[in-house]
This record gives structure tokens, sequence and C-alpha cells, in this order.
């Protein structure tokens, strides 16, 4: 079945350059709806997160990518990966850079 993920590794301005996620293993073994539910859920966390980091001083889209990662690494459902990614939403605009 082929992943509707546009590209094989995750970067953007918002991901430091050390963090590389290869999607493929973010979305392996989701049936095609669930990999678009995921998808969306990637870019709503990227928009939400930016450059927030936590109080640790990791990133929060770093934070989110890892343990999205490992969730999909024990091979958990769509939900798990969605949680993972959006630990954090909603994100107030209130809130500081850095939680």
């Amino acid at each position: 079945m082929p992943s509707p993920i546009p590209s094989p590794s995750i970067s953007s301005p918002d991901i430091p350059a050390d963090t590389r996620v290869d999607l493929r293993a973010l979305d392996a073994g989701l049936r095609a709806a669930e990999q678009t539910a995921l998808v969306q859920s990637l870019t709503l966390a990227q928009q939400a997160y930016g450059e927030r980091c936590l109080s640790s001083g990791e990133a929060m889209m770093a934070h989110a990518l890892g343990m999205a990662m490992q969730v999909a690494e024990l091979r958990m459902d769509a939900e798990c990966r969605i949680a993972a990614l959006l630990f954090a939403w909603p994100v107030p605009a209130e809130l500081p850079e850095r939680l």
C-alpha cells in the first residue's frame, strides 16, 4: 500500500537539523486513511509548536517526533502515534517560547 507521505524524511525550519525522522518508519503498518491522519497531525504539530522548547531546552517538535517514533517502533496504532505528536496540543498563544 503506497504511503501518502511525500518525503522519506522530515525536515523543516521548525525541526532541529540533528533530528531526522524516517516517515516510512513513522507510518509503517498503517492504512492509507491512518497515514493521512498522521500527516495532518504532523502538520498541526509543526504549526503549533514552532520553535518552542520544553523546560529541558529540547525543541517541542523534536520531542514529539521522538515519542512518535518510539510508539511506531512498538507497533502501536495510529491514535497512539498521533497522540505522541500532539502531546502538548493545544498550545495556547500566550505561552512563552520555553515551557
